[in-house]
């Protein structure tokens, strides 16, 4: 009977210690966006920010991307992101955002039960393209880029 709690005892103790990982990892992740949006925009904070928005991946790049955290801004200028440990940088000027939606899934990957903020825009070369983001309140952000950029 002892050998049975001792199980139950140890798959405890390794769930609580592997979610504790897990929350100090967020907590940085969280902290290093933070600072990347600081850095980035030193005079004010931005329309609306996520210091740890999980992007889905840009259309364009194919569905063999990988997710990452970053730092996710709006601002009268535009979108602006920097992931965390991926490296990708997005730079969209508000007049190449050309739409906003909400989705279930970007790229063949979902959250079950949430919806992501996806964006679509112009590229460099004038392609239609789009990303989506798993932010809080995607339909706050969806209501503010539209104001924004459609008025």
């Amino acid at each position: 009977m002892w050998i049975v709690g001792a199980a139950i005892f140890g798959g405890l103790a390794i769930t609580a210690v592997v979610l504790g990982i897990v929350f100090v990892l967020l907590r940085r992740v969280r902290i290093a966006g933070q600072e990347l949006l600081s850095a980035q925009f030193p005079g004010g904070a931005p329309a609306l920010s996520s210091p740890s928005a999980n992007c889905f991946g840009i259309q364009s790049r194919g569905h063999l991307q990988v997710r990452g955290n970053g730092a996710l801004a709006i601002t009268g200028a535009g979108l602006w992101f920097r992931g965390i440990l991926n490296g990708l940088s997005l730079n969209v000027p508000m007049e190449r955002l050309r739409g906003v939606e909400l989705v279930d899934s970007h790229l063949s990957k979902r959250v079950f039960g949430r919806k992501l903020l996806k964006i679509h825009f112009s590229g460099e070369q004038g392609a239609e393209d789009s990303v989506a983001f798993l932010v809080e309140n995607p339909g706050r952000w969806q209501q503010e880029i539209e104001r924004m950029r459609f008025g």
